[in-house]
């Protein structure tokens, strides 16, 4: 008697074995939305924070150097001139500034629920974007051209599902970790200390020559020492642009301090403007190989270092920010306002803030009339091109146009 096998599924009734039960779960799915909206359950959003309120009412200033007041003389940063505006025509309001250089949208996004739980604001201004372009931060230009696979993606493909909201809801996912290391330690003798702390704020103020001869008097004093020639680093790009400068005192830097690889990430991110490639790879390198968890410079490795940001990545990616930031401001019944930045308005960043205003209904505060000109530069722009004090003086005057209409009118 012949023995007899089983006969094996054929590849092709595998393959269509495969697509019954791909369209199985697709019905299901669409059938579980359907129900769902039939039933017209909840978002299943977390829900909010106790309001909270304080007298006077706070108008809550959030985003980057220009919020902060680079370019400005001390207490002339444009939330500091909208509050002098606000006390001179009698309303009550206490504005706070929190500024972040050098942070891009994402980072704020992370940062606003907690100011909106410690401040307690009653109106929320938001200005972000133009450091999105900054490819060795984490979560920025990458999460825009698909170097991550993270939830920015899905959320922005499944908006307004209530099944992937369901989802969410039971499986919540963490926001990634932010990483303490990368934040300035400074441990220069206090004098050296004074010296570039007093530099920087010159630099902030315009008056470039002074600061630098600050920062070179306390490396006479500290010959070698770390900070100060990572200051010195820092004033060569930041306030003239010099990349190749930069790339000099940050390489004397290299090696002597305990946050050696915050100075190889700024040596990194000045070897690639400086058109060294190759050279800021190696950089990136070194610091993986000895912190696993900068998953994100781990990514530019494999990817290479793009010549040029995709523009309309990164314009995505900061309406989709601010437009979440936006709503989740208002889940607290808090309004926000929008405002551009002070040059021309077809840039990718600026165009992004306009199209996240016009998406979420929030106002608009349009500010690119201040140095999309010659003339306008020369009146309110600083020398490392963020605004003057004139500059921050016009963008309160263009806020508290807004504000005027909007939360101040009986």
């Amino acid at each position: 008697m012949a023995l007899r096998f089983p006969r094996l599924p054929s590849a092709a009734t595998s393959a269509g074995a495969l697509a019954n039960c791909l369209l199985g779960l697709a019905a299901g799915l669409w059938i579980a939305e359907a129900l769902l909206r039939a039933l017209a359950l909840p978002q299943f959003e977390p829900a909010p924070s106790p309001p909270c309120v304080k007298d006077p009412p706070v108008i809550l200033c959030l985003g980057d150097s220009f919020t902060y007041g680079v370019g400005a003389a001390p207490g002339q940063s444009y939330p500091d001139r909208l509050q002098s505006l606000l006390d001179r025509s009698g309303k009550r309001f206490t504005v706070l500034r929190r500024g972040f250089p050098g942070e891009n949208s994402y980072g704020l996004r992370l940062k606003l629920a907690e100011a909106l739980d410690q401040d307690c604001p009653s109106q929320v201004v938001l200005l972000a974007g133009v450091n999105n372009t900054d490819l060795f931060r984490p979560n920025s230009y990458l999460r825009a051209n698909g170097g991550f696979r993270d939830r920015f993606q899905a959320d922005e493909f499944f908006a307004g599902s209530r099944v992937y909201a369901l989802l969410r809801a039971a499986f919540p996912v963490p926001p990634p970790p932010r990483r303490a290391s990368w934040e300035p330690k400074v441990p220069a003798p206090p004098a050296t200390l004074a010296r570039i702390q007093a530099a920087r704020a010159l630099q902030q103020a315009g008056r470039l020559a002074v600061a630098e001869a600050g920062l070179r008097r306390a490396l006479r004093e500290s010959p070698g020492d770390p900070e100060a020639l990572y200051a010195m680093g820092l004033f060569h790009i930041q306030a003239h642009g010099r990349a190749a400068d930069a790339v000099r005192w940050l390489s004397d830097a290299r090696g002597r301090s305990p946050e050696d690889l915050r100075i190889r990430l700024d040596l990194a991110r000045a070897l690639h403007r400086a058109g060294k490639p190759a050279e800021s790879l190696n950089e990136l390198r070194f610091i993986v190989g000895k912190d696993p968890g900068a998953a994100h410079l781990a990514v530019l490795l494999r990817r290479g270092l793009p010549e040029r940001p995709d523009e309309t990545g990164l314009g995505r990616m900061t309406a989709y920010d601010l437009e979440r930031m936006a709503a989740a401001a208002r889940r607290r019944k808090i309004p926000v306002i929008l405002m551009t930045y002070g040059d021309d308005p077809e840039t990718w960043y600026n165009r992004a803030i306009a199209d996240a205003a016009r998406r979420s209904g929030a106002p608009l505060v349009r500010n690119t009339d201040l140095t999309d000109t010659p003339e306008g530069r020369a009146k309110y722009a600083s020398a490392d091109g963020h605004l003057n004090s004139s500059g921050y003086s016009r963008v309160a005057e263009n806020l508290f146009r807004i504000l005027e209409t909007d939360i101040m009118t009986p």
